[in-house]
């Protein structure tokens, strides 16, 4: 990366901590994230939710969850919240993205009730993580050590609240 003649990132903070690792600051250029709206917008909430059956009682709130499911991530803290969530209110947790074997252990610890109400799709296609979005009532994406993801723009062209987490005590650099 030192000798590259520019460097993107997403954020102010990447940049800071690029240039405290040596890399040059006039070289680091923070250009943030996008997506393409209309691609949420086109694609119809009914035909898309029934691919993946994705059907629930309205009285059931859905939280997603997309990306990898490492440790880093915080999936166990989210568990945790959902766990607590539902003594008040019926809630089911969907999680979208390719699996680790931390995440495999842990879902295997969980209780079989608290496994009941969480629905794991694994690795799915551009389409159906755009439906489990409409299908949902909030995006929650708990990792303290990540930049403002672009599935919280997904999220918000889908019309859905995020909940995400701000830790300025971690460094988005050198994630275990």
């Amino acid at each position: 990366m030192a000798m590259a003649e520019r460097i993107f990132v997403l954020t102010e903070v990447e940049r800071a901590a690029l240039a405290s690792h040596g890399l040059n600051p006039e070289r680091i250029v923070v250009i943030g994230s996008g997506v393409d709206v209309e691609h949420f917008d086109h694609l119809s909430r009914r035909t898309l939710t029934t691919n993946l059956d994705l059907a629930r009682s309205p009285a059931i709130a859905r939280i997603a969850f997309i990306g990898r499911k490492t440790k880093y991530k915080a999936i166990d803290v989210l568990i945790d919240a959902v766990r607590r969530v539902r003594e008040y209110q019926p809630v089911e947790l969907v999680l979208v993205g390719p699996d680790s074997e931390w995440f495999q252990e842990h879902l295997q610890s969980l209780a079989g009730a608290d496994r009941s109400w969480i629905r794991d799709l694994g690795v799915i296609s551009e389409a159906e993580k755009v439906a489990v979005l409409h299908s949902s009532d909030v995006l929650v994406q708990p990792s303290p050590h990540e930049s403002f993801g672009i599935v919280f723009l997904e999220a918000w062209a889908c019309g859905i609240p995020v909940i995400g987490v701000v830790d300025t005590n971690h460094s988005p650099v050198g994630i275990d």
